[in-house]
């Protein structure tokens, strides 16, 4: 048995993230799209997920999408990010299966540029919008539940 290093760890751990996510299901253009842009999705990041897939390669045509969806198991949206290819396929890296969308907003890749430059990854491009959105879509399930 070898021994590995600190920093082989640490390095892997920055290729594959903290905790990678399968992606072997996705079609092979977004195998390939992953493989260019050099890291592996990681679980519960689906906004730094969807910024570097689009940011980070150049190989396949990729619109980052944002917006809320529905988990079907439990009737809760949340806010969500995932990338739409050229054919109009909306494909989630994160959670794998892109849940029912109950409210979306496509951007280009110069916009998720700019939020990634006055920002950071793993942001919301449009976090106002998305959060004013949120809370009047669990006002709405709440009206309609009781």
């Amino acid at each position: 048995m070898s021994v590995i290093s600190w920093q082989t760890v640490i390095e892997r751990l920055k290729k594959n993230g903290w905790c990678p996510v399968p992606y072997k299901h996705h079609p092979e253009h977004i195998k390939k799209a992953i493989k260019s842009a050099k890291f592996r999705p990681a679980a519960k990041q689906c906004f730094l997920n969807a910024q570097r897939l689009v940011l980070m390669q150049e190989e396949v045509p990729l619109t980052y999408v944002e917006g809320i969806v529905l988990n079907p198991r439990t009737n809760v949206p949340f806010t969500h990010a995932w990338v739409k290819d050229e054919e109009g396929v909306c494909h989630d890296v994160t959670i794998g299966k892109l849940y029912p969308v109950l409210y979306c907003q496509e951007y280009s890749k110069e916009s998720v540029w700019e939020t990634v430059l006055n920002t950071e990854f793993a942001y919301p491009i449009n976090e106002y919008d998305l959060d004013t959105r949120y809370k009047a879509i669990l006002l709405e399930l709440q009206k309609n539940q009781f």
